[in-house]
């Protein structure tokens, strides 16, 4: 019994101190994009784990399937320092996706939010793959 609470107060001290990091990125961040005064931080618990377990439970328990991710650099600045990359996963047979938020220097990957009853905007999509599918064609025809 020792162990499990010794356990789960280090993920939680873990996750505590990725939350702490990460909104002080974010305010860095923030202030440097968006009017002063528009984003207030919200203290909100983050929960984190080893990432190569959290993405294994999210695909063989959850079923879901990668959708899509997104570098987070530092002063959301192509070339800049990588911070962490978010990522998309979704289940389509109950409607259910994940947020996750990878951070390489910890090597644990953190639920930023979990979604029921998921609606796409088709059209958006179709023009996703259709454009997608037109620059793979170009690249085909110049090789």
């Amino acid at each position: 019994m020792k162990k499990i609470i010794k356990i789960a107060l280090g993920v939680f001290l873990i996750g505590f101190f990725l939350g702490i990091v990460y909104s002080a990125l974010n305010k860095a961040q923030s202030e440097e994009t968006f009017p002063p005064g528009l984003l207030t931080m919200q203290p909100i618990p983050v929960y984190c784990g080893p990432s190569f377990e959290v993405l294994l439970t999210t695909m063989n328990t959850f079923n879901m399937s990668f959708v899509g991710s997104g570098d987070v650099r530092h002063q959301g600045n192509e070339e800049g320092r990588l911070l962490g990359t978010l990522s998309f996963w979704y289940n389509a047979d109950v409607h259910k996706g994940v947020f996750y938020l990878t951070v390489p220097a910890s090597a644990n990957t953190c639920l930023l939010g979990y979604g029921v009853d998921w609606q796409f905007d088709t059209d958006v999509l179709l023009d996703i793959v259709n454009e997608e599918i037109a620059n793979e064609s170009k690249q085909i025809e110049s090789e």
